[in-house]
């Protein structure tokens, strides 16, 4: 009896050994009677000092109440059918600790098939719960970063896209510019030669339209040829008013509307900025150009006001025309999308280019009916 008392206590003291090193505790319940045994391991587990957890509801009161009802449930559906059961669960360890625990187990049952018993293994799985987050976490973060650099891809496979579509367009816009050029010129000569022949005002009035086609087709072809041979831009010492007030006053010479203007830039008389004079000349050409082509016939208005700033030059070109629809205000500065029944939508696509390779911004407000700065 002593020899076997003594293995006793040695497989005892194995199974506690065991018990603590992988980190359980074991407990056996009668529902009936409300008998409960587990070892000392399992108070342990839930943070309270040994052989406090003495009873099946004293595990229950460390459960944290929103897992509570959900355990609960889980268990006795798995006794009722008869199957084990392998739960997962936050307890309240200790103030302000909350740790994770597995229970897994099953149920014993007499011949009437009535529990007579309910036992488990608790485990702490607290550092796996850990572990689990951050691998989700890694791999919403990677899942994010895929989706970014897929899209990065596709906007890049876009833009060589678009690159190549505008490479061919420049080898087209000078083979196209070689060929109308020529005629143009021929065409804008003999207008010239007819003029001076004729003095019909019916003619002249046909002459001034010829005049103003030739124009157009000309600035058409102007910025097919600046965008496909767009260039970084040679930065020289510019005198920003003489550069509007040029632009200002070939528009007036151009223009055949009865068309305001309002010169507002006297600040800057004085204002020298590191530019590229032609690419300026560009962008306030193509600005005017587009106020002209927005205004009515009559009583049309153009503003060109400008500011001296600290650390920049706010130059604002202001019409009274027929605006732009808020649903085209987005694409206003895509290449070839233009709301013009003739044009190439290129003049803001060259404009945004321009300021943006001198390190400036372009912007624009519009309303329907009422203008466009």
């Amino acid at each position: 009896r002593k020899e076997w008392e003594r293995k006793l206590v040695e497989s005892e003291e194995r199974l506690r050994l065991s018990q603590i090193s992988a980190n359980i505790g074991v407990w056996d319940w009668n529902p009936s009677d409300g008998r409960f045994v587990a070892t000392p391991e399992l108070s342990r587990l839930y943070g309270d000092s040994q052989l406090t957890i003495m009873k099946y509801q004293d595990m229950q009161r460390k459960i944290v109440p929103e897992d509570l009802e959900k355990v609960e449930q889980e268990r006795n559906d798995a006794i009722i059918s008869r199957r084990s059961f392998d739960l997962e669960y936050r307890i309240n360890y200790a103030e302000g600790d909350v740790r994770w625990l597995s229970s897994k187990g099953g149920a014993v049952y007499d011949e009437n098939g009535e529990v007579v018993r309910v036992f488990g293994i608790n485990a702490d799985i607290t550092v796996r719960k850990m572990a689990e987050d951050v691998l989700r976490r890694d791999k919403e973060t990677l899942e994010r970063m895929v989706k970014e650099r897929s899209e990065k891809l596709l906007e890049i496979q876009i833009e060589l896209e678009r690159a190549k579509r505008l490479s061919d367009i420049g080898t087209l816009a000078s083979t196209v510019a070689h060929e109308l050029r020529n005629p143009l010129a021929a065409i804008n000569m003999s207008s010239a030669i007819i003029r001076r022949k004729s003095k019909d005002k019916f003619v002249e009035g046909q002459l001034m339209n010829i005049d103003k086609m030739v124009v157009e087709s000309d600035q058409i072809i102007n910025n097919l040829l600046f965008y496909s041979r767009l260039r970084s831009p040679h930065l020289e010492d510019v005198g920003i008013y003489g550069v509007i007030d040029e632009c200002v006053g070939n528009i007036i010479a151009q223009t055949k509307k009865k068309v305001e203007f309002a010169r507002n830039y006297g600040v800057v008389e004085d204002v020298v900025l590191s530019a590229d004079p032609l690419q300026l000349k560009e962008v306030f050409h193509n600005l005017l150009h587009n106020a002209v082509d927005a205004l009515p016939d009559i009583d049309g208005r153009i503003e060109i006001r400008a500011e001296d700033n600290a650390d920049h030059v706010r130059i604002q070109f202001k019409d009274n025309g027929h605006g732009i629809d808020a649903q085209h205000m987005e694409r206003i500065f895509d290449p070839f999308f233009t709301t013009k029944a003739k044009g190439t939508g290129l003049g803001l696509t060259v404009c945004s280019q321009i300021v943006n390779m001198h390190g400036g911004r372009i912007g624009i407000e519009s309303e329907a009916g009422k203008g466009t700065s």
